[in-house]
């Protein structure tokens, strides 16, 4: 963003000078100098310009037009911050794995070392070797921990995909040593929105009510949101009560995920099998309960 404003300015300063003649004369310092070498500085530090920010990776802060937690993202923004991380970083490959009844990607984003990314798909035949669930030798140097992130079943519970974000940058930053070395021995999976439609239902509705200053008052417009919400998908259905009969498309898709042109008829988690499921929209008491439990670990 910041390099398309530069590459604007350049082009508006050189289109309001009154000649395009390259031997048109400017004074800078004292010193006399003509339009082609004003051009060449001028890409000289273009090039220098995008080259620094190439190496630096955006935060959502630096990337959207708010700042996290001063308002809810819309979808389309949320789709184009991981898309720019996956073009920008050797720790990402994003997948577009379907798509919502109103057109909206439903996307995965694998975050681990390059070389891990390059052996995705036998990390993940020798997970379910290890599981049980694929016959074969388990190959020990192919033991990785898989977590996967889900966020926002429920699209008014806004703040997991809101969060999602952030997590996907500090996985990605290269500048973060802690988890460059989580990586190593890691896959993580992220699914930043299971409900695209409900999601962007509530955050665009709340951008258009909420106050400036947010008020605490439950009586507030901003707390009041109306029928049909965005805890449903487009047909008003609960996804968090569709794993099981997986009537709605964002379910079914789920079921099938597709990998070097290859559909896959199993559900998506059993494919990955992994290690700690994370749901995050639920209570602390329901993390307590499931991790008492021994179940898969929810929050």
């Amino acid at each position: 963003m910041a390099v398309a404003q530069f590459s604007y300015r350049i082009t508006k300063f050189i289109k309001e000078q009154k000649s395009f003649s390259i031997i048109a004369n400017y004074k800078i310092a004292n010193r006399e100098i003509t339009m082609k070498q004003l051009l060449i500085v001028l890409l000289l530090n273009l090039t220098v310009f995008v080259a620094t920010a190439q190496n630096k990776l955006m935060s959502p802060n630096e990337f959207l037009p708010h700042q996290i937690g001063e308002t809810f993202t819309p979808h389309h923004l949320l789709v184009d911050y991981y898309q720019y991380v996956a073009a920008n970083s050797q720790y990402v490959k994003l997948i577009e794995y379907g798509r919502t009844n109103e057109q909206r990607p439903l996307l995965l984003a694998f975050v681990s070392t390059p070389e891990n990314l390059a052996k995705l798909e036998q990390i993940r035949i020798n997970h379910l070797r290890s599981t049980g669930l694929e016959a074969g030798e388990v190959d020990k140097s192919l033991n990785l921990a898989i977590t996967w992130l889900s966020f926002s079943v429920h699209g008014n519970e806004a703040a997991g995909s809101e969060s999602s974000m952030p997590v996907l940058y500090e996985l990605a930053d290269p500048n973060n040593t802690t988890t460059k070395a989580w990586l190593k021995n890691s896959i993580v999976i992220l699914d930043p929105s299971i409900n695209p439609d409900g999601y962007s239902r509530y955050t665009h509705w709340y951008r258009r009510y909420a106050n400036m200053i947010p008020n605490t008052d439950l009586a507030s417009i901003e707390h009041q949101e109306p029928w049909p919400n965005g805890r449903v998908n487009h047909y008003l259905f609960d996804l968090n009560r569709d794993w099981a009969w997986a009537t709605q498309v964002e379910s079914q898709q789920r079921l099938i995920l597709t990998i070097n042109g290859c559909l896959m008829y199993t559900r998506t988690y059993m494919k990955w099998a992994s290690t700690i499921p994370i749901i995050l929209h639920l209570p602390h008491s329901l993390i307590i309960h499931s991790s008492r439990s021994g179940n898969a670990i929810f929050r």
